[in-house]
């Protein structure tokens, strides 16, 4: 018997789940009759779905052209009968819905309860307005289509006549009859842009899009260039597992995302007791001059989860934090051990522990102060630019006769105002703050962030590095007494500080720094600071991950600096 096209729910007219038209060469653009729940799950897990987006979605033309015609026809079955509506097995319309309702999505009663709709034009209609989320429309189509086709798979299941079909069907098939079907992978796809203005509410989503259209556009060029940094790319578009993995983007359906960063993706937790708490996820991507690159650095976000964590621990002394989760608390915490610290998430996180294994945290929700606190020991970068033209740093009048690099006489906050995604952020002079803030909170804010980069850069100095400068980010907390200001964020990693290394410290010229300065120095070489679409190529990605390792491994004794017994 020859190879014959299997049956699917859809025409190659209509839009695919991994976007273009629906592909038999494309296993995950399409849903087969046999699909397991597990893998219709995964397919609508992974289907494009743009907020507000409706043009291309695949996800809504299942519904139009499978789901809803089905509902409709049970409807006008169930009327013919006699009946007000269809109430049998498997019904798209949950039993408490308004009578007419040919669709429900399930929907936490925190995000506004179920949704239902009594069209498909209906629904369309609130998808495209973004009162749909993309997240509850893939929940609601996997659980309809898993009930569809369920009586299916258990007919097959139980007869070997038609296993014994599948198998003459597909003799070339690497599977047994009634195991999963061997799917190829789909080749990635770019994210259709929308034209609407979103909503700010959704906004992060669709900049989440744009981040994977990045990571696949990065992934081609690295690809036709060759070498590691195609892999490294090619792997940012999805989330496999393995120590050279890199994560761009974060993947957890039935999560609320709640914000995206330069770095970090912040997510609601799913049980409704831990309302006060955030999941706090660092990704491996990559920022310079308040651009994120295409490609990313592999385990980025673990190192800076790692020596945050380090950081917070040492310092909390200095000022509370906003870490619960892995805990920080005794003298060697859970939060410092990296093969026990994920017993302490909680287990309805346990599906996507292949996304936040080493590089998440639970934290306090708190009010955040619109104030990065920079201080600065040492004399470069920006305040080097800065004070070559005019002798001050951030407004500051300093002393004449610095040279680029030299040690300040003490350590000075020069703050700048925290810009949202796509902004830049603007330094501003300390008295700006107290318009900001008001006055009593500024000068708290001042004066812990200078507490802790002393505390933070006389260590650093006992391991070999010079602490330059750092930035830290602070909170508001409600307790019984008032506001209480916290740490928050992350705390001294090479995305935030500038260390060098004491054995070759020389001033009067720039230092070699375990930070993102490479990857500066990169980007002005190639006149590229501050342009978007820029894709780093092998030897800088390598060198940026190789820095940020050795950074987190001098501060915390690790490997060959470890501390001599």
């Amino acid at each position: 018997m020859g190879y014959a096209k299997r049956a699917h729910l859809m025409n190659a007219m209509v839009p695919g789940l991994s976007g273009g038209k629906m592909s038999s060469s494309d296993a995950k653009s399409k849903i087969d009759f046999l699909d397991t729940p597990a893998e219709i799950k995964s397919k609508l897990k992974a289907a494009l779905c743009t907020p507000g987006e409706v043009e291309g979605n695949g996800v809504l033309a299942f519904l139009k052209t499978v789901l809803i015609p089905v509902q409709e026809l049970r409807e006008e079955q169930a009327r013919a009968r006699g009946e007000e509506r269809y109430k049998g097995e498997g019904s798209f319309a949950k039993a408490d819905s308004p009578v007419g309702t040919l669709f429900s999505i399930p929907r936490p009663e925190k995000y506004g309860g179920d949704m239902h709709f009594s069209s498909y034009q209906a629904l369309e209609d609130a998808y495209a307005k973004e009162e749909l989320h993309p997240g509850d429309l893939k929940a609601g189509v996997t659980e309809a289509l898993t009930s569809l086709l369920g009586p299916i798979r258990k007919v097959f299941d139980a007869s070997p006549e038609w296993q014994e079909a599948e198998k003459l069907g597909y003799p070339n098939a690497s599977v047994a009859a009634g195991a999963a079907p061997a799917k190829k992978e789909p080749k990635a796809k770019k994210p259709q842009k929308s034209n609407k203005p979103p909503t700010e509410e959704e906004l992060i989503k669709l900049r989440a899009e744009k981040e994977k259209q990045k990571a696949a556009k990065a992934a081609a060029k690295a690809a036709a260039a060759g070498g590691a940094a195609g892999a490294a790319a090619g792997a940012a578009a999805g989330a496999a597992a393995g120590p050279s993995r890199t994560i761009l983007n974060t993947e957890m359906p039935k999560l609320k995302l709640l914000s995206k960063g330069k770095v970090r993706d912040i997510y609601a937790l799913p049980d409704e007791k831990d309302a006060d708490k955030l999941l706090f996820v660092a990704t491996d991507r990559m920022s310079a001059f308040d651009v994120i690159m295409n490609n990313g650095i592999p385990q980025k976000g673990a190192t800076l989860t790692e020596l945050s964590l380090f950081w917070f621990h040492k310092l909390r002394n200095v000022i509370p934090n906003h870490v619960l989760t892995p805990s920080l608390e005794g003298a060697s915490p859970a939060a410092l051990n990296g093969a026990t610290a994920w017993e302490e998430f909680p287990r309805s996180l346990d599906e996507y522990r292949d996304q936040l294994e080493g590089r998440s945290m639970i934290v306090k929700k708190c009010e955040v102060v619109k104030i990065e606190a920079i201080v600065r020991g040492y004399i470069t970068g920006s305040a080097w630019s800065e004070y070559k033209k005019s002798q001050t740093v951030h407004g500051i009048p300093m002393p004449a006769g610095l040279v680029e690099s030299q040690k300040l006489p003490k350590a000075i906050f020069t703050p700048s105002t925290k810009a949202d995604l796509g902004d830049h952020d603007e330094n501003i002079h300390p008295d700006k703050v107290k318009d900001i803030c008001g006055p009593e909170l500024a000068a708290e804010i001042e004066r812990v962030a200078l507490a802790l980069y002393n505390e933070a850069a006389a260590y650093a100095l006992e391991r070999g590095l010079i602490l330059a400068d750092t930035k830290f980010e602070f909170g508001l907390l409600d307790t019984p007494n008032g506001k209480q200001l916290i740490l928050i964020d992350e705390a001294l990693t090479p995305d935030s500080s500038r260390y060098w290394a004491a054995a070759d410290y020389e001033a009067g010229k720039p230092q070699p720094s375990f930070d993102k300065q490479y990857l500066r120095d990169w980007l002005i070489k190639e006149n590229l600071k501050g342009k978007e679409d820029v894709t780093l190529p092998e030897d800088v990605v390598a060198e940026t991950k190789s820095k940020y390792e050795e950074a987190r491994d001098r501060v915390m004794g690790r490997g060959k600096f470890a501390a001599k017994k």
